[in-house]
């Protein structure tokens, strides 16, 4: 079971990395509140640097995490992209 909701982080599940989206679509947005609890994220709009920022933040204290649980190096980048994965 991952750390986190945001599915599979092994080897072959980020074989394709791709860079930190700075989009704010309505449905990362509902993506963000449902699986994650970000409960005050707007879907309305662009979001705010502020709130982009604290995404980013986010993405990178999760990456840490799931660096120690997996004895490897968890890239942001990774974790962006096993959150928005189909499901």
């Amino acid at each position: 079971m991952p750390l986190h909701p945001i599915g599979d982080l092994t080897p072959s599940s980020v074989a394709d990395p791709r860079p930190t989206r700075a989009s704010s679509s309505t449905a990362e947005s509902r993506t963000l509140h449902t699986r994650c609890g970000w409960a005050s994220l707007s879907s309305k709009g662009a979001w705010p640097a502020e709130t982009y920022q604290r995404y980013c933040s986010l993405l990178g204290r999760w990456a840490e995490e799931e660096s120690d649980h997996l004895n490897r190096h968890v890239c942001p980048d990774e974790i962006e992209r096993s959150l928005f994965a189909p499901e």
